[in-house]
């Protein structure tokens, strides 16, 4: 899989998670610290910097799909105040696969666990299924 892809999903599980964790209350999404690299090298800036305009552009994507909204930017676009999920995005995390076992989880709540994963395979996986 591209690179670019798998760092747009991996953004995006990061994001739609933090979000989904503060629902219905407006939260401060900074591209700064969902940008962890745990599991890059301390020596790779090449790889940060481009995960971390990655990052921003999939806050950017996912605003214009309807999954989230945000009232400002700031910190040359890196800085978004006041985002929260649309109905379009809850309803995407609420939505709980059929291959799902009791307890059920909702995608928002397997996206919750996975994003908490170093590597993030997991959530990669979640949100695949979330926005496909």
């Amino acid at each position: 899989m591209a690179q670019n892809i798998d760092d747009f999903n991996r953004g995006a599980a990061l994001i739609l998670a933090h979000l989904y964790e503060r629902f219905p209350v407006p939260a401060m999404l900074k591209v700064a610290e969902l940008n962890r690299h745990d599991d890059l090298l301390a020596d790779d800036m090449d790889r940060r910097d481009a995960r971390h305009k990655i990052y921003a552009a999939t806050v950017e994507f996912l605003a214009q799909e309807g999954y989230l909204r945000y009232g400002g930017k700031a910190g040359n676009g890196e800085i978004y105040s006041g985002a929260v999920l649309t109905s379009k995005g809850l309803a995407a995390l609420q939505e709980a696969p059929e291959a799902l076992q009791p307890p059920r989880q909702t995608v928002g709540d397997r996206l919750l666990e996975a994003s908490r994963s170093p590597t993030g395979e997991a959530a990669k996986e979640v949100i695949r299924e979330a926005i496909a």
